[in-house]
């Protein structure tokens, strides 16, 4: 468990405060894109002791969050859902996403049994990831989902600001 966001320092990044939850653990971390545009990456861990009903609504209330404020985003994480099946918590997940207008990217499995626990959610429109690979590791049951975004960051400039020390300016030789 845990979640967690690792942001090269050059961009301009932001950890934002997030309501908690009781079924999933998660992190919103705003990235300022150019031309004024935003990006929120939400990385989301459902907690499998708190019942599947339970996240369903709290999910619901992520996406009100997110999904209507006509902002950029992404969704990624493990959800413990086998979104896969045709269970009745798998089609309320997927009934969700079709709800809000998003696309679910992962349609492969992402652990060792098989079954596709982890999402990668945007909005349906947009077209900002690419290049999906899944790979497996010795380092976890879950395999490696790895893309790229298309964006262009606002990377935070480094200024040199030089002065001087007032404590050494002579002040008689000054006046």
């Amino acid at each position: 468990g845990g979640v967690g966001i690792l942001v090269k320092s050059k961009l301009n990044a932001k950890q934002l405060a997030a309501k908690h939850f009781s079924s999933f653990e998660h992190t919103v971390v705003k990235i300022a894109l150019v031309n004024k545009k935003i990006l929120f990456l939400i990385s989301v861990y459902r907690l499998q002791f708190v019942a599947t009903a339970i996240f369903i609504d709290e999910f619901t209330e992520l996406l009100d969050l997110y999904a209507v404020s006509n902002e950029n985003f992404i969704i990624a994480g493990d959800v413990n859902i086998h979104v896969e099946t045709e269970s009745l918590y798998a089609k309320q997940f997927k009934e969700l996403i079709d709800l809000y207008d998003l696309k679910q990217h992962i349609d492969k499995p992402t652990d060792v049994k098989g079954h596709t626990l982890d999402v990668v959610i945007t909005p349906n429109k947009e077209t900002y990831l690419q290049d999906f690979n899944i790979t497996e590791l010795d380092l976890s049951h879950h395999f490696l989902i790895d893309f790229n975004v298309i964006g262009v960051p606002n990377t935070q400039q480094m200024k040199t600001i030089t002065y001087r020390s007032l404590k050494n300016v002579d002040m008689i030789k000054f006046n």
